[in-house]
């Protein structure tokens, strides 16, 4: 394996140099531009660690196709959430990459390039799912050296992932959860198979005892990890959050919060639409939240008042439109600026309506129609500048 490695070392040292000779710098720039453009793009069939960590109930069965502009949307929100917990994530990434390069140290040359080489790419990058197509080659390489029980169990161990593998697309049709439950397979069993590696001749002098203990305490410290970054992650909000990037340096001078009756009576909401409809989404900032809202149709009104705003400022909207038009809005009779609506059905997005600055000391009066089929309003935050 020491061997191996020189070698390869020395070959890639040869090749980039003579690179650089021949075609300077910059197509290696261009290359690193590109791959990490690619490791920030959620596709639903991508794989990799992290699908793992930002994977949410809410992420799966997504309807990208509902217009061009729902995708982007929700890889912006993937990003977002990914980097929320970045460095909980990048030690994670280098304890699993030492497991697997650890594992592999006294492994035959030929398995031990299979197990790390791909098992970095799913932890450093996020290949596409047809990169699989290689993963066959584990099996062969495993059958070709069943000469020990330990060899004989990494072969159980591929075996057993493959056909799972093949059974849940059978019975999984959403890509995105697929692309989810493939990456954990792969890199569980890339970890099973290192571990069998280092249980039958570990890298340094050990016990039997101690190499189950070094193994048994590297799981518990990625589950830590992993256990970490998930629980912020995916923590469900209540109604009256507001993203920070939407709040800025604003300050919330009221909120309107749709469903709970009290809210309602005391803000003297008007709705023709008496269906109340509880969600549990992703916004477009990677926040997970609950809420519940009323049902603005076309051809009909909704009324509210909110607190006085004398120095202007926004409403913020929180909604999951599903279809294409414009909210229309009016406050104390004036008309303010119609927002655009795009099909977002399965992301809560924020729409922003400014106010102008001379709307007395009494309270604002709002007034709200829509073009659109119909538009979920769910929380309606009066900001101050």
């Amino acid at each position: 394996m020491k061997q191996v490695v020189i070698a390869a070392t020395a070959v890639l040292a040869a090749l980039v140099v003579l690179s650089l000779l021949k075609f300077g710098v910059t197509p290696w720039v261009e290359w690193r531009e590109r791959i990490g453009a690619h490791s920030l793009t959620f596709f639903d069939n991508h794989l990799g660690i992290k699908k793992i960590t930002t994977f949410a109930p809410e992420v799966g069965r997504q309807a990208f196709g509902a217009s061009d502009f729902v995708y982007p949307e929700w890889n912006r929100a993937l990003v977002a959430r990914l980097h929320r917990m970045h460095f909980t994530d990048l030690l994670l990434t280098i304890l699993l990459s030492l497991w697997m390069v650890a594992g592999a140290l006294r492994a035959r040359p030929a398995e031990a390039c299979l197990v790390v080489g791909s098992g970095l790419l799913v932890l450093w990058t996020m290949p596409a799912s047809y990169y699989t197509l290689y993963v066959g080659v584990f099996a062969a390489f495993m059958l070709a050296n069943r000469n020990s029980q330990w060899a004989r169990a990494r072969f159980a161990v591929v075996c057993s992932a493959l056909i799972a593998s093949i059974i849940m697309q059978r019975y999984e049709h959403d890509l995105i959860t697929q692309s989810f439950l493939l990456s954990c397979g792969w890199i569980v069993c890339i970890l099973i198979v290192s571990s069998l590696y280092w249980l039958e001749r570990p890298a340094v002098p050990q016990t039997f005892k101690q190499r189950e203990q070094t193994i048994g305490a590297a799981a518990f410290i990625a589950a830590v990890l992993l256990a970490i970054g998930g629980v912020v992650r995916n923590r469900h909000h209540d109604a009256a959050f507001l993203p920070p990037a939407v709040l800025r340096d604003s300050r919330v001078v009221d909120v309107l919060d749709v469903g709970p009756e009290g809210q309602e009576s005391s803000h003297g909401l008007e709705i023709t639409e008496a269906l109340r409809v509880p969600r549990s989404l992703m916004d477009t900032y990677g926040y997970l939240v609950k809420d519940e809202c009323g049902i603005l149709r076309n051809g009909r009104k909704v009324t509210y008042s909110l607190a006085p705003a004398p120095h202007g400022g926004r409403l913020v909207i929180r909604t999951d439109s599903f279809y294409k038009g414009e909210l229309l809005t009016k406050v104390n009779g004036l008309p303010a600026a119609a927002v655009h609506l795009e099909p977002r059905q399965t992301l809560f997005t924020y729409l922003q309506v400014p106010l102008p600055p001379d709307l007395g000391d009494g309270p604002l009066h709002v007034e709200h129609e829509t073009s659109a089929t119909d538009i979920g309003i769910f929380t309606v935050w009066l900001l101050e500048n």
